[in-house]
This record gives structure tokens, sequence and C-alpha cells, in this order.
């Protein structure tokens, strides 16, 4: 009787330390999703870095950087992807869709190669701005 005892003990034990250990070193992730399917996530806040040839646009440092363009400006946070246009008011907000008329002019001055996926026609578009 002692003897299971001291083993139910230990059990207990065990399974509480390996369930602590894992709460502890859980990895948190935050994620980004767009209409359409698209979505990324990010192992801690994403760093913002200026875009220098176009004043007041920021992207993320590029060691986080997703797979798909990703903006910010101003207040707002804008993802391109598919052909597409989103924006939120928050980072990891809820992002809706919208028309590239309201995308900021500020982003036809961000260099065709710091883009994932150029949008077709910008360059048509920009000569006529």
């Amino acid at each position: 009787m002692k003897f299971h005892t001291i083993r139910r003990t230990l059990f207990a034990a065990l399974l509480a330390g390996t369930l602590s250990y894992g709460a502890a070193h859980a990895v948190t992730s935050y994620q980004v999703t767009v209409p359409g399917g698209v979505s990324f996530s990010f192992e801690k806040q994403p760093t913002w870095v200026t875009v220098p040839e176009a004043s007041g646009v920021y992207v993320v440092r590029s060691d986080m950087r997703p797979t798909t363009d990703y903006f910010r400006y101003q207040n707002n946070y804008y993802v391109y992807s598919g052909g597409s246009w989103y924006r939120a008011s928050n980072w990891n907000g809820r992002y809706v869709l919208v028309s590239d008329t309201n995308v900021p002019r500020a982003f036809y001055n961000v260099k065709q190669e710091r883009w994932r996926a150029y949008p077709p026609g910008w360059q048509k578009k920009m000569m006529k701005k």
C-alpha cells in the first residue's frame, strides 16, 4: 500500500513538472490573417524599419519579413497579396479589402526590388501621377 502511494506521488510530481515546463517554454506566436486566406505569423511583435525612398513608409525588418508585402504608413497597416490590397488600423488587426486608389501614394515610391510581388501596372500609374 505504501509503495503504491509513493509511486502515485512521484508520478504526479513528474507529470506536474512536465506540464509546467511545457507552459513556461511555450512559443508565443502573433498571427496576422487577411481575407482571402492570406496569413502569416511572427514569434514577437514585428520591428518596423523605414523605406528611405518613400517618406513615411515602413516595412518589417528583413529577418522577420513575411513572404507577402506588408507595409505601415501613418496609423494604418497594409498587405498586398494576390493582386489585392488590405488595410487595418492595428498590425495584427482586422484587415479589410481596399481599392488600389485608396493606397497611400507614397507606396509608388517604394523601389520595385523591395517588393515581394510588385503590383502590375504600377510603373504606368506612377508616370501619370
